[in-house]
């Protein structure tokens, strides 16, 4: 059933939002990159995976395995009507970076309270194309007759008046100063040192004090940096999580896999010129390249493990892409999964993405557990779909805030070797995340 088209998928979402628990994965408007929009509303099952971070890892790989059961044949149960769209409804939901730490047999970090997982199966979805400018009812037929005519009915009327805006209290604030990064990356060298890693990927928290609509918020970050792995999804909390990520983590279709990771950047400058230079310097930059190569490597192997022998390829090796506010050095690989081997598994068993952690990951983890001043909570995991018709697609969840204790939250990291430059890469946070952060700071009070 075709539908009005809306350039801005949020419009889609506000319009649709009162039919209960909205979903929308955002292409950005990117239709080389992303293309696809998917808003999704009225899910019949919930898996919040209210996995407690104080259950042991038994009681965890139980519960997991449960729910793995459940939606295997929930994502791989019909052909879809419209085999050109990525998604013939299905799962739509987030797994936490802490999820991620318990499957790679960490014990629980106390400092972790929200759902390790937020997940939730949509029979129906709005399915944008941005390319072809068209947008399309979708999923299971019985559904879709029934709830075609409201769909289009409320898709019809005037956009309605968000019920709260969206106020900052104070402006953001972080845990480090310039000089305490710099006292934790010589902690960071002496670990290289030792050999303990050969990358580390070190983050820290930006937050502030909140009211309003998040929806609202999301809206004006889409203005400031669009990205074609962004989402709005239920957090399990009353607010819904914000990603504005440019980064693919796993991407499944018709058995082929793929993964995007990035692993240097350059902040974009109005100046024609030396934005150009700094993208050239990106490009040409040795430890960037190294940096990049050592994710490649890990990231072949995390997917190696569900694939067919010596098919995994590198299909790009450093290629340049440019967003609103930074340059990115992205690399793409990609395998054939084998008989037997099912997306929602190496997707699962990929976690959490080589690019935010390090080499070797477990160590990096480690590490990051003891020198990162808060749990990372959803930060660094993973938002994804699971297509009724065995497709998937998820990203790393960076450039991402949610909601926690009356704060916004708000991430920013970087992967650290020993010759990293401790100015350098504490600025390099403030380029990533820093355009979100003023937008939103223009609704302070005196502002």
């Amino acid at each position: 059933m075709e539908l009005p088209f809306f350039s801005n998928p949020v419009d889609v979402y506000a319009r649709l939002e009162r039919m209960g628990e909205p979903a929308l994965l955002d292409s950005g408007n990117n239709a080389e990159r992303g293309r696809y929009d998917i808003i999704a509303v009225e899910p019949i099952e919930r898996f919040n995976l209210d996995l407690s971070a104080k259950l042991s890892s038994s009681e965890l790989n139980t519960k997991l395995g449960h729910w793995l059961g459940l939606a295997r044949t929930m994502v791989q149960s019909r052909k879809s009507s419209h085999p050109a769209l990525p998604f013939a409804g299905g799962l739509i939901g987030y797994f936490s970076y802490e999820l991620g730490r318990r499957l790679m047999g960490l014990s629980a970090d106390p400092r972790a309270s929200l759902p390790l997982a937020c997940v939730r199966y949509y029979p129906w979805a709005v399915v944008q194309d941005q390319l072809l400018q068209k947008s399309y009812l979708v999923g299971d037929p019985e559904r879709v007759r029934s709830i075609g005519d409201d769909v289009a009915r409320n898709l019809h009327q005037d956009l309605p008046p968000p019920s709260q805006s969206f106020l900052l209290q104070e402006r953001f604030r972080c845990p480090w100063s310039l000089q305490a990064y710099a006292e934790k990356f010589a902690q960071v060298r002496a670990y290289l040192e030792s050999g303990d890693f050969y990358q580390i990927n070190l983050g820290q928290p930006f937050s502030a004090p909140y009211s309003g609509s998040l929806r609202e918020a999301y809206r004006r970050l889409r203005k400031v940096a669009r990205a074609p792995y962004s989402a709005l999804l239920p957090q399990g909390t009353g607010q819904p999580l914000m990603s504005l990520s440019p980064e693919r983590f796993i991407g499944v279709s018709r058995r082929r896999i793929e993964t995007r990771p990035i692993k240097g950047t350059r902040p974009r400058s109005p100046d024609l010129h030396a934005d150009r230079a700094a993208a050239a310097e990106l490009l040409e930059s040795e430890k960037e390249r190294a940096e990049n190569l050592m994710i490649v490597d890990l990231l072949r192997n995390d997917i190696g493990r569900y694939c067919e022998a010596g098919s995994v390829n590198v299909d790009q090796l450093f290629q340049l892409e440019s967003y609103k506010t930074v340059h990115h050095l992205v690399s793409v690989i990609s395998g054939t999964l084998r008989d037997g081997a099912r997306p929602l598994d190496a997707l699962l068993g990929s976690l959490p993405g080589g690019s935010i952690t390090g080499a070797p990951k477990r160590r990096s983890m480690e590490i990051i557990d003891q020198l990162e001043p808060a749990s990372r909570e959803l930060w660094c995991g993973t938002t994804f779909y699971a297509s009724a018709d065995g497709r998937i697609d998820s990203n790393i969840m960076i450039r991402s805030l949610y909601a926690k204790g009356g704060r916004l939250h708000c991430w920013a990291g970087g992967g650290l070797v020993y010759d990293s430059e401790p100015e350098m890469e504490y600025r390099e946070q403030e380029d990533k995340v820093g355009a979100f952060l003023r937008e939103l700071e223009r609704t302070l009070p005196d502002s």
